[in-house]
Order: structure tokens, then sequence, then C-alpha cells
């Protein structure tokens, strides 16, 4: 058996990141928790051991918008959880937390969108194919027996939130492929049309034509993704230095 492998898209990958450097790759890493409990933080292909730096990028500007922006969406629930937490019997007005207004923060726009060509002949695994769950089930079965979460891999627990699952099975697919793929291709949880790419350090050498460009609130792609993601954008006014 084998994964299944797929070329780069021929446009190239694009990330939102540092305005200076959207690749770079000084990312800190931080090891997977030890917990007998779903782990729902951190990145969801990043190295269990914390030991090398993963990047992610999208196909195109509307997927790396989603993917930075979804996380200011409405929380249901969250003023509720807070109180609970901190044994509060009713709001207090002057000092409580407000629930996310769903809301882009003018300091997003501190960032820039980043875009790269990639080699042709580079490989990533493609973690929604079934090519690669009958690998590994065959290959790293061991993980859902001690999770006892599915007894077979399969796109819905690719696309599950518990970071102890999709974080071990991007550390074996390292492990084991790395010396034939640079990464992983992967949808995104938000919109299966959103082609999203986690770039593994030997990427670096196959990259070439880096492009930065700024990111404004009249940014169109953007614009279109904060509409459909329900999300407002500051205002002109709003933004320091009128960004």
């Amino acid at each position: 058996m084998a994964v299944r492998l797929v070329p780069p898209p021929s446009g190239g990958l694009f990330r939102v990141g540092r305005p200076e450097r959207p690749f770079n790759w000084e990312v800190r890493q931080e090891p997977l928790p030890d917990s007998d409990r779903p782990v729902l933080n951190g990145r969801r292909w990043d190295d269990p051991d914390g030991e090398y730096p993963t990047l992610y990028c999208g196909t195109d500007r509307q997927t790396v918008f989603a993917e930075t922006i979804a996380q200011f969406r409405l929380r249901p629930g969250l003023r509720d959880r807070i109180l609970r937490e901190t044994d509060e019997d009713a709001p207090d007005p002057d000092y409580d937390f407000d629930e996310p207004e769903g809301r882009v923060p003018p300091d997003y726009f501190g960032r820039a969108l980043g875009h790269v060509l990639v080699e042709e002949e580079t490989r990533f695994i493609d973690v929604d194919d079934v090519e690669t769950h009958n690998e590994l089930n065959a290959s790293f079965g061991e993980l859902l027996v001690e999770l006892g979460t599915a007894s077979q891999y399969d796109r819905g627990m690719m696309l599950g939130q518990d970071r102890r699952l999709t974080r071990r099975v991007a550390g074996f697919l390292h492990e084991h492929y790395g010396d034939q793929a640079v990464g992983i291709r992967y949808e995104s949880r938000l919109d299966s049309a959103f082609e999203c790419w986690a770039l593994w350090p030997q990427a670096r050498v196959v990259m070439y034509e880096e492009d930065v460009e700024p990111i404004s609130v009249e940014t169109a792609e953007l614009v279109e993704v904060a509409a459909r993601l329900g999300l407002t954008l500051p205002t002109l006014e709003e933004m320091p230095q009128g960004k």
C-alpha cells in the first residue's frame, strides 16, 4: 500500500503572514499535550513533538483569508461558559468580558498576503484520499485503538478537531514519507471548495518567486469571504493610518 501523492497547484500557493516575510519558517511549535481527552487547540497538522515547523497555505486568496478570519466568528454560548467558570451568578456590565461581535479586528491588517510558485515535480500527501486512508489503516491503526475514536481512517476523521489524531498522523506521514513529499494537501473544514496545504521544512527548496502584497479592508477577496462567514470588517476610519 502507499499514500496518495499529488502535485502542487499550478498557480502556486498563498499565505497570510508577517508583512516582511509571510513564508517565515521561524514558527514556534508546541508539543502535543499529553491528554486523555480531545485536544481542540492548536494547528491541525503540526509536528506532535514540536520539533519542526509547519506552514499553512491555500490554493487561492479566498482560502487563506477564510482560514485566518474564521476564528473571529461568533462563539455560541461563550458568555454563559465564562460565567460558569468564574462562578458568577449574573453578568456585571462594568467588568464582564464582551462576547465577540463577529468582527475582524483592525490588528488583523498588520499581516500581508504572500504568494510563491512551487516546482511542478513536487508532491504532497493527500490526506482526504482513500489510498492514504488505506495505508494509515494498515500501518498506523494502533493510534485508532489507543484513542478509541473509530475503527477506520476516513475523510471525516481527517476533518476532525482532535489534534491528538491529526497531529500524530502528520508526524507519522512526515517520518515515513518525508523523502517523497514536502507536505500535506487537505480540505478546509469551512468549505470543501477551500483547498489547503501544510508545508514541511523540506518545501523551502522547491518554492520560488515570492511575492508579497498588503491586505486592506478593501481587498476584494477578503470582503467576499468575510461576507460569506458572516463577519464585518473595520471601516477605513477605524484603521490606523488608513490601512
